[in-house]
């Protein structure tokens, strides 16, 4: 299907503009760069659209299966955009539990002790076998275990890396989609960050108070595991409350309004300053009325 929009229009009125000028040589350039040449235009509906984007990807020279692995992965940008703590949280949790079950038993026990003003997390099992946890006794503000999310300090020092996780895997995804969706919008992209940002942030509360309540038992697990399941639980629930009354759409459409109005007023009122601008010059050079 060819389509050619306003061609003929934009074609004479450049036309009559070449033609006016008095010298040949400017005419004769100017009729020539207006010349107007067909442009097929294609639309396509989304499975056109995805046949499209396969071919594309086989004239690379990709198989079937590396294809779907990058649609695979476009979909888990999108996930990991909004849940980065969580996977964040996932990888160490694994790397622990792994690490324990090395040392003997993947429910192994810690203890805190005190002496003076510093605390103390002394681990049971075989240090020997572990990898992560090469010793018995450690700081409570040590890096490791901080790293780790192992006792409340751990938990804590956790839930802030999960949000600052949340961030780089938000805004890098917010801002590839600002770029190649012509209807996402700037305030899209602050509002989609925000609550990225702010779901993180409200789960790893929930999920660190959670993790301190179970953190009694003494298995090392236990209280990171209680923890993740209840930032993952909270997250989705923010996420179905917003979905249902479509919290997102209705602060972006606000936003948008509020843009809109004061860029009217402000226009408004530089167009009654150009006006008045107007008037009184036209006094001034008047000669029926008051020369200033």
């Amino acid at each position: 299907m060819k389509i050619i929009l306003g061609s003929r229009q934009i074609m004479q009125h450049s036309n009559f503009q070449c033609l006016s000028k008095r010298n040949k040589a400017q005419r004769d350039a100017c009729l020539k760069s207006t010349e107007v040449k067909e442009v097929d235009i294609y639309v396509l509906d989304e499975k056109g659209l995805v046949a499209l984007w396969v071919f594309e990807q086989k004239k690379r020279g990709l198989t079937n299966t590396q294809i779907d692995k990058k649609s695979q992965s476009m979909k888990l940008a999108a996930i990991a955009s909004a849940r980065g703590n969580l996977i964040h949280d996932f990888k160490n949790f694994y790397l622990l539990a792994e690490d324990l079950q090395k040392g003997g038993s993947i429910l192994g026990k810690y203890e805190i002790t005190k002496n003076g003003a510093k605390s103390y997390i002394t681990f049971k099992g075989n240090h020997k076998l572990r990898s992560l946890i090469k010793g018995t006794r450690y700081l409570s503000g040590n890096a490791k275990i901080l790293a780790l999310g192992i006792g409340k300090a751990g938990m804590k020092a956790s839930a802030k890396t999960g949000v600052l996780m949340t961030v780089i895997y938000s805004v890098p995804f917010r801002t590839l989609e600002l770029a190649l969706n012509k209807n996402y919008l700037i305030t899209n992209w602050i509002v989609n960050i925000s609550s990225d940002v702010i779901k993180a942030a409200i789960s790893a509360v929930f999920g660190y108070t959670i993790g301190a309540i179970s953190s009694s038992g003494g298995v090392i697990l236990v209280p990171i595991f209680a923890g993740i399941a209840a930032a993952f639980v909270m997250g989705e629930l923010l996420t179905i409350f917003e979905g249902r009354y479509l919290v997102k759409d209705r602060i972006i459409d606000s936003i948008n309004n509020f843009i809109e109005t004061r860029t009217r007023e402000y226009i408004d009122n530089r167009q009654g300053v150009n006006f008045s601008r107007a008037a009184i010059q036209q006094l001034r050079t008047s000669t029926h009325g008051v020369n200033f």
